[in-house]
């Protein structure tokens, strides 16, 4: 849990700085660009988004750990020989 909490701060804290820059740099995307110009664009745009995208990635693997982990107790909790019920009146029979 603690896992998916620190993935889910990380993708808001470093989204929101992302959607801040994107949209103070909306005018730059839009305009016709070289081929250059683009390629700077696109490397700018991986500078500012791979922390964000480094949360999405660490909240989705403590997902699957979980489900992973959760399937492993049910299939464990299959194959475990049940116990004996409790005896209800004292243990006389």
């Amino acid at each position: 849990m603690l896992l998916a909490v620190a993935g889910l701060a990380l993708t808001t804290f470093f989204g929101s700085r992302f959607i801040v820059w994107y949209v103070s740099n909306w005018a730059q995307f839009q305009q016709m660009q070289t081929e250059a110009e683009a390629a700077a664009n696109l490397h700018e745009l991986w500078i500012r988004l791979r922390w964000a995208l480094l949360g999405m990635g660490v909240f989705l693997g403590a997902i699957f750990w979980a489900l992973l982990s959760s399937i492993g107790i049910l299939l464990e909790s299959k194959n475990a020989h049940p116990s004996a019920p409790p005896m209800l009146d004292g243990g006389r029979r």
